[in-house]
């Protein structure tokens, strides 16, 4: 008897995981949440369990209610060994004596345990069995020496008999671990002393019926029996790989394919009983996995939304063991949302001239979509914006450079910005910019000089001219005010020896004016010059100074007196140069030119300091005649008006009279100018299968011109480009590939108000990665509307819409069983016609078909091909059909591969017996017939062997006879005297280097 003592070798292990639980607010205490169940199968104290929180909660505790352990029966404290002991004669006879002795359940193995003499009697072998008492097959007992000890094989080991008639299969050996295994072959030899294979395992049987190996019989003409084949579960489960990587579109439908995983029992009764199961890492239950395939999806119930990855933990049982691995899960976002701006206008204001790099404004546009399809880019649309400013990932415009608010070019700044998500959906926003003005201009006249004569009765207060100046700052700094200049502030006049005669003058600050401050009388024939300062409103304050001369004659002199007090004209912006406007005329008769001597009268123009004061001599007054022309060329975009002084000057008796009249010239606009687009390349990007009418972009174009010359409308080209080439980087334009589609009209309208374009069909990537159109531009001038074009690339972003294909429905493909694990067995090609390599990406698993994990899928170089992974038989199983399904996140496809198992010369062949013995006598014929031996292959798979070809030897020294036979014979009379028996050696040979080998004992009877 055999008592086995529990130690403490088992952790205990939580039943029924994961465990979820919820508890209202304000639950009353001493409610139960929930119930863990824990187990372990030591026995006794040492299988007792005990619950407690790892981490103390203020709101919870945990009370043991109940262990309510479920532990599988342990091994009998007492089991009752009976010993059986038999011999070896022609009646062979046994005794059961029982024998008692306690060993500890992790007791090594041999030599420890239970001995047992060997009994001899008579010179008769004895063999030792268990016959009863160890229904685990716990123990096992030397055959020859009767020693017992637990039977604990070498780790990775399983011996195991194949259950076959005698002589014919042989006990294998088989090693196991990291999924590779050798093989020994070995021939059981029947000799004097024959030994007795007995097998034993220490784990839990596959089947439920319990059958052990035994030595049935070892007679003197038979060969070697052997008892039923036992299989034992002592693998864990091994999956093919320790992490999977599978992704899944954010589109993907409820029940959509994910993965699978894939484990392997090194034993085969297992192959079949393998469950898989989600350990942790899928709390919200967005996944399921199907205990028997392996096939990883996404659940049926309804989810609220993606996280970006999932670590799923994943384990694989065979109702023992149990195999972990982990599977990552990325969840590829889907574009459902376009970029939305705060503000679709922003107003900004920054100074002019700051330096580069100051912020303007910041616009802001959100995007409800995850990763990259919520990330925002922000980008100029105008070659004005990307010019002369930047915008950053953030949305913050600043300047990429001084401006200047006088320069007509920023006179109006209205920039557009794009907002582009990573998967082609765009809005816009529009900004304009006003340029705050700094004081960096003064005041600038319109004459260059004043002169003027008066008569010395004027009386005080009288006007005499005006002074006028221009400031092209705005607001305070703009605002011009004048005033007599002084060379010494906070001096008066008369201690002034150069303004002396400013206390005769004054000129009003606000329109100019020059007016007599006092009587002039005692200044007649002098001539006063003086300064006349303007002066702006800016901090701190800018001004420009003019040279006033009055020249104070006579009270009876005579002074020149213009028919008018100012002149007026007007010219289309598309005169010839020297036109005429018209002329400018003196009152009363006088001598037509100065004569030498003698009198006359000099018109001129007076140039100014700015471009519509005649700075520049746009116009010329011809000084007989007064005739105004015109001497350089128009245009209203840049002048609308001139205003400018025009002097004549007297000469009679010596004296000098001048006096000047206004002069205004008014531009006519002509349609001069065609409409300037903002840029002369729009670029947008729009996603494929968007509804028709999706904004793609929109186009601006400015006409300077002015009223209806200046209005613009805007219109599509008929012509339209698109690029076929889904895979294509070349711009549409300029691509060799691209074919022109039937009209623009068909796929794009534009409003012709606003500028934008839209779409007026559903946009495919697959049919046109790209189009290329152009925008017309046109204004409604008279008699001949003036049009500019440009060109809009509109590129089709590409959506996972398109399910990919297996180049076959069926794959067939050989593999020889003697290939090395990784040899190749097929190339499985697939093909999506999406465009974005992200689209195109397709993960293959195999869902069916290799319960063993012989075959795996490995990517390389861009293309899933099929391997050997374990070791193949052919004489057990000569085909595979596997199911393959691939998936690019969103769609599914499927395919089947047939695999065949070529035959490789793996198998040795097995005598029929390993000991012949025949008794004849000395005078048998010559070739009669003794025995016969035979030889054959294993039966297993759907094929057999040839018969292998036999050879007799001697067992003593050379070879008999060399030729090939199926019948053993003698060649000459033999006689028993000299020769009493023969001891030969029979080998069986496949032909391949592989063979088997039998003792042939024959016996020669005298014959009288």
């Amino acid at each position: 008897m055999i008592r086995v003592e529990d130690v403490n070798d088992n952790a205990p292990v939580f039943l029924h995981l994961p465990y979820y639980a919820s508890v209202q607010v304000g639950a009353p205490p001493g409610l139960v949440v929930s119930r863990v169940e824990a187990t372990d199968r030591d026995h006794g104290v040492n299988g007792e369990v005990t619950y407690r929180l790892e981490v103390q909660h203020p709101n919870f505790q945990v009370v043991v209610v109940a262990t309510g352990r479920r532990r599988p029966p342990p091994l009998r404290p007492r089991p009752d060994l009976l010993v059986h002991r038999g011999e070896r004669g022609q009646r062979p006879c046994s005794t059961g004596p029982s024998t008692s002795v306690a060993v500890r359940e992790d007791a090594p193995p041999p030599p420890s345990g239970a001995d047992r003499e060997r009994q001899r009697g008579g010179g008769r072998r004895v063999v030792f069995t268990l016959e009863e008492g160890d229904p685990t097959l716990q123990f096992d007992v030397a055959f020859d020496t009767g020693g017992g000890a637990p039977a604990r094989p070498p780790p990775g080991l399983r011996e195991r008999a194949v259950t076959t008639p005698a002589g014919r299969c042989v006990p294998r050996t088989t090693q196991t671990g990291a999924r590779r295994r050798r093989r020994r072959r070995a021939v059981l030899e029947s000799q004097r002393q024959p030994r007795v294979l007995q097998p034993a395992a220490y784990r839990r049987s596959c089947g439920n019926a319990l059958a052990r190996p035994n030595v049935l019989s070892a007679g003197v003409g038979g060969g070697l029996g052997l008892g039923q084949e036992r299989r034992w579960n002592d693998n864990a489960p091994d999956f093919s790989q320790p992490l999977y990587e599978a992704h899944v579109s954010e589109l993907a439908p409820r029940g959509h394919f994910v993965a699978c995983v894939q484990a392997s029992d090194a034993d085969a009764c297992d192959a079949d009983r393998l469950r898989y199961a989600i350990l942790s890492g899928n709390e919200r239950m967005t996944f399921a996995l199907d205990p028997r395939s392996g096939e990883l999806s996404l659940s049926t119930r309804w989810r609220a939304g993606l996280q970006a990855v999932y670590l799923l933990n994943v384990s694989a049982s065979d109702g023992v063991f149990t195999g972990t691995a982990q599977v990552r899960v990325r969840v590829l976002g889907a574009n459902l949302y376009s970029p939305v701006f705060s503000q679709r206008f922003y107003l900004a204001e920054v100074q002019e001239n700051a330096p580069s790099g100051s912020k303007v404004t910041q616009v802001r546009a959100t995007d409800e979509d995850s990763g990259l399809f919520g990330r925002v880019t922000y980008s100029f649309v105008d070659d004005l914006g990307r010019s002369r400013f930047s915008i950053d990932g953030g949305g913050v415009i600043s300047t990429a450079g001084p401006l200047d608010r006088e320069d007509p070019a920023y006179k109006d700044l209205l920039l557009t910005v794009s907002a582009l998500d990573g998967g082609g959906r765009a809005s816009f926003c529009t900004v304009r910019v006003v340029l705050a003005d700094q004081n960096d201009n003064a005041p600038c006249f319109r004459a260059v000089e004043y002169r003027l004569s008066i008569r010395a009765n004027m009386a005080a207060g009288s006007p005499l001219t005006q002074i006028q100046a221009s400031d092209a700052d705005t607001g305070a700094n703009g605002r011009v005010t004048y005033a007599l200049y002084t060379a010494r502030r906070g001096s008066p006049w008369w201690t002034c020896w150069r303004c002396w005669c400013l206390g005769v003058m004054q000129v009003e600050a606000d329109s100019g004016w020059m007016m007599t401050k006092s009587a002039v009388d005692h200044l007649q024939g002098a001539v006063l010059s003086f300064f006349v300062k303007a002066s702006d409103g800016g901090s701190p304050a800018r001004h420009a100074l003019a040279s006033v001369y009055v020249h104070v004659l006579p009270p009876d002199a005579e002074l020149p007196v213009f028919s008018q007090p100012q002149y007026s004209f007007t010219l289309p912006e598309d005169a010839e140069v020297g036109a005429a406007l018209g002329s400018v005329y003196l009152a009363g008769p006088g001598p037509p030119a100065a004569a030498a001597g003698g009198g006359g009268r000099t018109l001129r123009a007076v140039p100014g300091e700015t471009a519509d004061s005649n700075r520049d001599g746009t116009f010329a007054v011809d000084a007989e005649t007064g005739a105004v022309r015109l001497l350089q060329p128009l245009d209203y975009e840049r002048v609308s008006v001139y205003r400018f002084k025009v002097s004549a000057t007297t000469h009679r008796d010596l004296t000098e009279a001048v006096t000047s009249v206004d002069l205004e010239v008014k531009v006519l606009d002509v349609n001069d100018n065609r409409p300037v687009f903002e840029t002369s390349t729009y670029v947008a990007t729009v996603m494929e299968g968007l509804q028709v009418g999706t904004r793609v972009v929109q186009v601006r174009a400015l006409d300077p011109d002015w009223g209806s010359n200046g209005q613009v409308t805007y219109s599509l080209d008929p012509r339209l480009v698109q690029n076929p080439d889904p895979g294509g980087s070349q711009s549409p334009a300029s691509s060799p590939s691209a074919t022109a589609a039937p009209s623009t009209a068909s796929v794009f309208v534009i409003d012709s108000k606003t500028g934008w374009i839209t779409t007026a069909a559903p946009l495919d990537h697959e049919s046109s990665s790209a189009y290329s159109l152009w925008a017309v531009a046109s204004d409604r001038g008279e008699p001949r509307p003036l049009s500019a074009t440009a060109v809009v690339t509109v590129a089709v972003a590409d959506v996972n819409d398109s399910p990919p294909h297996f180049e076959r429905e069926v794959f067939r493909a050989a593999v020889s069983e003697s290939d090395p694990l990784g040899a190749l067995v097929a190339v499985l090609s697939t093909r999506d016609a999406d465009g974005a390599q992200q689209n195109r990406m397709v993960s293959c698993y195999i869902t069916g078909g290799n319960p063993r994990g012989q075959f795996g899928l490995a990517r390389v170089q861009g293309a899933w091909k099929l391997y050997v992974s374990g070791l193949l038989d052919r004489e057990r199983q000569d085909a595979y059909l596997l199911n393959v399904t691939a998936s690019d996140g969103r769609y599914v496809a499927r395919a089947a591969v047939e695999v065949t198992v070529t035959d490789a010369n793996d198998n040795s062949p097995v005598c029929n017996q390993a000991v012949y013995r025949a008794v004849y006598p000395e005078d048998i014929p010559a070739n009669e017939g003794i025995l016969t031996v035979g030889a054959t292959g294993c039966r297993r798979g759907l094929r057999r062997r040839r018969a292998p070809v036999l050879s007799v030897w001697r067992r003593r020294g050379g070879l008999l006879h060399g030729r090939q036979l199926r019948r053993a014979a003698h060649r000459r009379p033999m006689t028993g005297e000299r020769t009493p028996g023969y001891a030969l050696v029979v080998q069986g040979d496949d032909g391949g280097g592989l063979f088997c080998r039998s003792d042939v004992r024959l016996r020669l009877l005298d014959v009288n």
